[in-house]
């Protein structure tokens, strides 16, 4: 299917530079109309596909007197140095920019359509490109002879029209599966918070939310049909209100409010000495915010000696016991299933009386906006215990709480089948992403009848002729360039008498 095509490295076709970085740069004036782009700028939103947004604009004085270089419109650049390149961003400049010494260019030409170039380069995986072992990079060595496929113009506009029309419906979907997630947490909050306030039994509206999602998740899935891809963007979502109430007029007959403190004790923990090794790397469990995921704590990534434990602020957590999160995320928890020690972004959750393990963790789920609500901090949300002990909770009887549980697990059994579903679809859907790519340059994704209506543009010709007028253009831009280098006048130095 790749008639006329021609694979070339990359160097024959494209020019590719490096920027650079005036030391002088942050002084500039950064009022003006062009932008000038540092390797963060590719992070911002907004920026996902061509660079709109930076931090720095110059005007044109500040570029002939810091003598920054600047690169045309649909020039396509990528990280080069550092840590950056292991986040694999492309993206296009959508006019004329600088950019910093940390990122790489491929310069357009009039052969090649800058968004063709830039499908292909999303392809390329840059970490299995770059060198150093320290401190990765990568250098013209590593970019210029990578095999470029060069196709007919007309083919490469109908290839990336192709693919932006694949990748809309691809866009338009994983958008509605993550509606859908968020719709499913929105349901979630309010089974626990119907739980708390004795409503055992599931509402017409919560099975009408159910329903919507679960309509609107099989709506979303589709086959793919002659490599292309349609999901729907319907949406067919209900509002629920989810905000936690503590009137009384709430509860059952016979349930009253109590609060966490005459409840609950809060045991915290502490930080063994970085700086002495006999604290480290022992045989026992140290969790911190980082181990607190989802709902069962099984290991953490960092280990302490009983020494460690006996001579700092750390306490333990027993099996089945239930540590929460009080500094950074305040209000989540997990239940241990082994023995750990615990930092002092933790507390352990200790009932005074009975208490299931999983209604508690349960109950600081439903309650997990009051936690925040009564949480400050400038840099680090946290909350004190004066506050969480203060939070209005039902008092609970141990059948009461297994019933609880029982009727929670009953409904979030349903919310966590259709989370994993969406989390799937939306995996295979980036996915599929790769494989339009991949299909898009081996010639497969156009069908014969679309390569036929490509042959009658008038601007067709084979790529090979193509690659002959690119490398004759480099080499007159090259020789224009030898010439200005041999006009420039020369100062000849003074000699000393």
């Amino acid at each position: 299917m790749r008639e006329d095509w021609i694979e070339c490295e990359l160097g024959e076709v494209f020019n590719v530079v490096s920027g650079n970085t005036p030391a002088e740069l942050k002084e500039a004036n950064k009022e003006g109309d062009i932008p000038f782009f540092k390797v963060s700028d590719m992070n911002y939103a907004g920026n996902e596909v061509f660079m709109k947004h930076s931090n720095i604009f110059l005007n044109k004085i500040d570029i002939i007197k810091l003598k920054i270089k600047l690169y045309p419109k649909e020039t396509v650049i990528f990280p080069k140095r550092g840590g950056a390149i292991l986040t694999n961003k492309k993206r296009i400049l959508i006019s004329e920019a600088g950019f910093d010494l940390n990122l790489m260019g491929v310069l357009p030409n009039n052969y090649v359509i800058g968004t063709y170039t830039y499908y292909w380069f999303l392809k390329l995986d840059l970490c299995e490109i770059y060198d150093g072992s320290n401190v990765p990079q990568i250098n013209n060595k590593n970019i210029l002879p990578l095999l470029f496929p060069l196709a007919p113009l007309p083919i490469q506009r109908a290839i990336v029209s192709k693919i932006e029309a694949l990748f809309s419906d691809l866009d338009n979907g994983i958008a509605n599966f993550k509606k859908a997630q968020e719709q499913l947490k929105i349901y979630r909050q309010a089974v626990l918070k119907k739980a708390f306030e004795g409503g055992f039994l599931i509402t017409n509206e919560e099975l009408r939310i159910t329903e919507a999602i679960t309509n609107e998740e099989l709506r979303i899935t589709e086959t793919i049909k002659n490599e292309e891809l349609r999901i729907t963007n319907e949406e067919n979502y209900s509002n629920h209100n989810n905000q936690i109430n503590h009137s009384s007029d709430n509860l059952p007959k016979g349930w009253k409010w109590v609060k966490l403190g005459e409840e609950f004790d809060f045991i915290g923990g502490g930080t063994p000495s970085k700086q002495n090794s006999d604290y480290w790397n022992g045989d026992l469990f140290w969790c911190s915010v980082k181990d607190v995921k989802g709902d069962y704590l099984h290991k953490t990534i960092d280990r302490i000696t009983r020494k460690g434990l006996n001579e700092s602020a750390s306490n333990l957590a027993q099996p089945e016991e239930v540590i929460l999160i009080t500094r950074i995320s305040p209000g989540k928890t997990i239940i241990s299933k082994v023995e750990t020690a615990i930092n002092q972004d933790l507390k352990v959750v200790k009932p005074k009386r009975e208490y299931l393990p999983k209604l508690i963790h349960y109950l600081f789920q439903a309650y997990e906006r009051d936690v925040i609500k009564l949480s400050s901090g400038t840099t680090v949300l946290g909350i004190n215990l004066t506050n969480l002990k203060s939070i209005e909770i039902p008092f609970l009887t141990i059948e009461e709480q297994t019933q609880i549980v029982q009727e929670i697990e009953s409904r979030l059994s349903v919310t966590d089948n259709l989370e994993f579903v969406i989390r799937n679809s939306i995996e295979k859907a980036e996915a599929l992403r790769q494989s339009i790519l991949k299909k898009a340059f081996e010639g497969k994704l156009l069908s014969q009848a679309e390569i036929e209506q490509c042959k009658q543009a008038a601007d067709y010709e084979p790529a090979s002729e193509l690659l002959k007028k690119i490398q004759a253009e480099k080499l007159a831009t090259l020789r224009q360039a030898q010439d200005a280098k041999k006009k420039k006048p020369t100062v000849k130095k003074k000699s000393k008498k």
